[in-house]
């Protein structure tokens, strides 16, 4: 069986690169945009390239994956349609995985590495998403390859090529950077540790000047720019802390256990699974023992590489996340905003499990599938997070109908920040809107003779204790009439205020559609105060 394995490699990680695509296609199928989804699609569906770029630069990615939808969209806008670019190149980042680890190891070790890419949960995830991380992972998986056979064949063109693709990872996700870090430390170790390498210094330096100049342009004209809409944080210094990340930014307590900690919880992100990502993190440290070790034996003897120098190159980007992070400049740890890390985590924990099996292939594949199964069966999901029965597109086929048959066109819908993208995208039927942002603290704009309002800059989710007073003043800023009926529509990640208003006295009344646990909606009376008039039916008593 090894020895057909290794014989049929090819047929091999194609039919796992197929499962791979076929697993993608059905996550990616039947299910309505999340709000990150609703809002990359809402820039890039721009009537020309300029707007498309004017919009992208108010949100906190470069702009290659808003570029590349202002053209899909042309062809197609189903979600399953919108997913595919992400379908695609997470696929393909299977296959480049697979042809870097074959340069940098032993072919067991490659065949371990895309057995993990094409299907650990967090792979199959950010592969079916109108997401920045798809094309993250395979330009720098592809980058890395083409790197490893410049350097080996002296080759000027796959250098230009790598560094082509290093530029495409740093304009479709600003951790892109980190990567372009790392790899840049190691391809200069390797020029100037291996004479042979030497004719490749020049284009080398050079790329690293164009990416240097790449960050330059994309810090100053976005990102230094983005502090604005994170309520005046500065990009550089924990503007996503103050969000829902706080745990992933140095709190000035203990660094050394803070690195641990993060450290664990990337493996716990990659795979996908608290305990086996547990394991996974020293298992990772065992294969970046066994090349440091003295006298260890070169991984793969046809790559000029040396083993500390592959061992430094498993290492850095991990070690550059963690500084940043402790200087409070950029996350680490259990999120999907080091998603950069992946195919290093995945290169040590296979290298060490190809160790483990010995010469034994199919031992290797095996284990590999067998925890990947058992990382899907007991998948452990990080937040933001909706189910996928929570997201099935019945659920906003039913709002949107609700609205249509039981909503006067002239009623104003009240909603949430993310809320309003995904009626932006789904009221407004897929087509261009224009959002209103000249009063102060509110974002309006209409769709099918619905005017939608959302309190702004601060208020991402509704909850029951904010909720009032986002109500009253949005009563005093619009002055609807008494008596108004007003839709209140929820709808995205962590919502939960109409469960919360139903445990409280003045709401118990209220008709509540509760769409899966993800999509409600409910009414509410503008009453003779300015308050809400909690029971949107008669009798109309409750008032708060």
């Amino acid at each position: 069986m090894d020895n057909w394995l290794l014989n049929h490699t090819s047929l091999i990680v194609a039919l796992v690169v197929a499962a791979g695509f076929t697993v993608r296609v059905w996550a990616a199928s039947g299910t309505f945009l999340n709000p990150d989804e609703a809002l990359h699609f809402r820039v890039a569906n721009q009537t020309s390239w300029k707007l498309s770029y004017q919009f992208g630069l108010a949100i906190a990615h470069p702009p290659l994956l808003i570029f590349l939808l202002h053209i899909w969209r042309l062809i197609g806008t189903s979600e399953l349609f919108l997913r595919f670019p992400s379908i695609i190149l997470g696929t393909a980042f299977c296959w480049s995985i697979f042809k870097w680890l074959m340069t940098l190891f032993s072919r067991p070790v490659a065949l371990i590495g895309v057995s993990f890419a094409a299907f650990l949960p967090p792979m199959i995830a950010l592969s079916a998403e109108v997401r920045q991380y798809a094309l993250l992972l395979f330009f720098s998986a592809t980058a890395a390859y083409l790197l490893e056979l410049a350097l080996r064949q002296n080759s000027m063109r796959k250098m230009l090529f790598c560094v082509f693709c290093v530029y495409a990872a740093i304009l479709s996700h600003y951790s892109g950077v980190l990567f372009a870090m790392a790899v840049a430390i190691y391809g200069l170790l390797r020029v100037l540790t291996k004479p042979s390498s030497r004719g490749m210094l020049v284009p080398w330096i050079a790329g690293q000047i164009g990416s240097v100049v790449v960050c330059a342009f994309l810090y100053f004209v976005q990102l230094s720019k983005l502090g604005a809409n994170f309520g005046g944080v500065s990009p550089l210094q924990d503007f996503m802390g103050n969000y829902y990340l706080h745990n992933s930014y140095f709190l000035g307590r203990n660094p050394i256990w803070f690195v641990i900690a993060r450290t664990g919880g990337v493996f716990q992100y990659v795979f996908g699974e608290l305990v086996i990502g547990d394991l996974a993190f020293p298992i990772f440290i065992a294969g970046i023992l066994s090349l440091v070790r003295p006298r260890a034996a070169n991984p793969n003897p046809q790559t000029d590489g040396s083993p500390r120098l592959i061992s430094l190159l498993l290492l850095l980007p991990f070690a550059l996340n963690c500084v940043l992070a402790l200087a409070r400049v950029y996350p680490y740890g259990g999120t999907r905003h080091s998603a950069f890390l992946f195919m290093f985590a995945i290169a040590g924990v296979s290298l060490y499990l190809a160790k483990a099996v010995g010469s034994h292939a199919a031992r290797g594949i095996g284990l590999a599938l067998l925890i990947a199964a058992l990382c899907n069966t007991f998948a452990a999901h990080h937040k933001p997070y909706i189910a996928r029965a929570d997201q099935r597109m019945e659920h906003m086929n039913r709002a949107l109908e609700f609205i249509e048959t039981q909503v006067a066109p002239d009623a104003p819908i009240f909603a949430d920040q993310q809320t309003i993208l995904l009626l932006g995208h789904y009221l407004c039927r897929e087509k261009p809107y224009v959002a209103d942002r000249s009063l102060p603290n509110f974002t309006t704009f209409q769709c099918q003779g619905h005017k939608i309002i959302a309190p702004r800059p601060d208020n991402w989710i509704f909850d029951a204790d904010t909720f009032p007073s986002r109500w009253n003043e949005m009563v005093r800023t619009f002055h609807p009439a008494v008596g108004q009926t007003v839709l209140v529509v929820q709808a995205g990640w962590d919502i939960g205020l109409a469960r919360q208003l139903q445990n409280r006295q003045y709401f118990h009344n209220v008709n509540f559609q509760l769409l899966g646990r993800n999509v409600t909606l409910f009414k509410l009376k503008v009453g003779r105060d300015g308050s809400i008039e909690a029971n949107a039916y008669p009798p109309y008593g409750n008032k708060v």
